[in-house]
């Protein structure tokens, strides 16, 4: 992605040059797997902050250690369900673009269960060899 000079450039002559993932297609399945991961993020995020001693709070306050998104993950604002959406959306089409195969089981998607002995339900991804490393992923270069 070619970036504009202007307002991108820093004052350190630091500039942003991020993939252009923007041929990067998903399919149904995908969409709903980073609905999935976005969801997921946020209990990873609400767990930590609660393990740090955060509590929720009506606002935001880093020195009463309070927040209002310590909620579950459908009673967050839009704009925080958004940026979790559309980073983990910025990963996945990433993975996808230096040619992971991301499959879910085909049927709805749950979450795995947690605690000891339940991660036979969590799958391993494998990289498609033939597009990492034919430079076929040439089209993220700016």
């Amino acid at each position: 992605m070619d970036l504009p000079e202007v307002p991108y450039r820093q004052s350190n002559g630091y500039k942003p040059v991020p993939f252009d993932l923007s041929a990067v297609q998903l399919t149904r399945e995908v969409e709903d797997l980073i609905d999935a991961l976005a969801a997921n993020l946020h209990e990873i995020w609400a767990k930590n902050r609660i393990d740090e001693g955060w509590k929720y709070g009506n606002s935001e306050d880093n020195s009463c250690k309070r927040s209002p998104n310590l909620v579950p993950y459908d009673k967050i604002d839009w704009t925080t369900k958004k940026a979790n959406r559309d980073s983990v959306q910025t990963i996945v089409k990433s993975l996808l673009a230096f040619g992971s195969d991301l499959k879910t089981s085909g049927g709805p998607l749950k979450p795995p269960l947690s605690g000891a002995g339940h991660n036979s339900r969590l799958r391993t991804m494998s990289s498609n060899d033939s597009t990492s490393s034919t430079g076929d992923n040439d089209f993220l270069r700016p």
